[in-house]
């Protein structure tokens, strides 16, 4: 096959706070706007067929920033008020969440890269093989009482994690960190907005997850049953 040959997929949902883009690149360039910055394909010299990832989720709080900040601060602590541990595996590292921290939740491992206390936090993939790149979370103020809590995965992708990420991690993924969104909001006592799990990730929790509950946070803070879920 040609290694000019490249199948570009794109796909945007507002809606939800939630934007994905990848691009399966051979010696071709693309730029995606993320906030006031760019992401950057490969340079056409390069050949090397990968999978450039963007998938961005997000919401609005109705709290200042300092207090938003707090839910990235509790990561990975006996008192974590971001990721969902009960539904998802936990995100766990070998010392104190800061800077050189190693850790991850399942299979996905990931070393903290930047921390800036009740800002910022950047986690470099370490593995699976074939990940290359990061994903972190920021909160970011839109004014004194409204704050902007978004969490990025940007990276490539080489070799089978090609496949796996597309079929596998990303529906997974996506699920997760909308749960981490909501139980980030309902801990600061306001409104979640809960997506249902789709048929395609509960049959993926099903085959991977088996000592997880099957159920999903509902507004109330219990999780209800997955009957109650609805498919694509």
């Amino acid at each position: 096959m040609d290694l000019g040959f490249f199948l570009f997929v794109r796909s945007r949902r507002f809606n939800g706070g939630i934007f994905h883009q990848s691009c399966y690149d051979a010696g071709w360039q693309q730029y995606a706007p993320i906030g006031q910055g760019f992401i950057r394909g490969l340079d056409p010299g390069e050949h090397a067929l990968h999978m450039q990832i963007l998938n961005i989720h997000e919401r609005e709080l109705g709290v200042p920033i300092e207090q938003a900040g707090t839910l990235i601060d509790s990561l990975a602590s006996s008192d974590d008020r971001l990721w969902p541990g009960d539904t998802w595996p936990r995100m766990q590292f070998d010392r104190p969440l800061g800077a050189g921290a190693d850790g991850g939740h399942g299979p996905i491992r990931y070393r903290v890269e930047t921390f800036d206390p009740g800002r910022y936090i950047r986690f470099r993939f370490t593995s699976p093989r074939g990940f290359d790149g990061y994903h972190d979370f920021a909160v970011l103020a839109l004014s004194r009482h409204r704050t902007l809590l978004r969490h990025r995965v940007k990276m490539q992708t080489r070799g089978l994690a090609r496949l796996s990420w597309p079929l596998v991690i990303e529906p997974l993924h996506d699920a997760l960190l909308e749960d981490a969104l909501a139980t980030g909001t309902l801990s600061l006592n306001l409104e979640p907005e809960i997506r249902p799990w789709s048929f395609r990730v509960r049959l993926l929790r099903w085959i991977l997850l088996r000592d997880k509950p099957g159920s999903q946070l509902k507004k109330d803070g219990n999780k209800g049953g997955s009957n109650d879920d609805n498919g694509e």
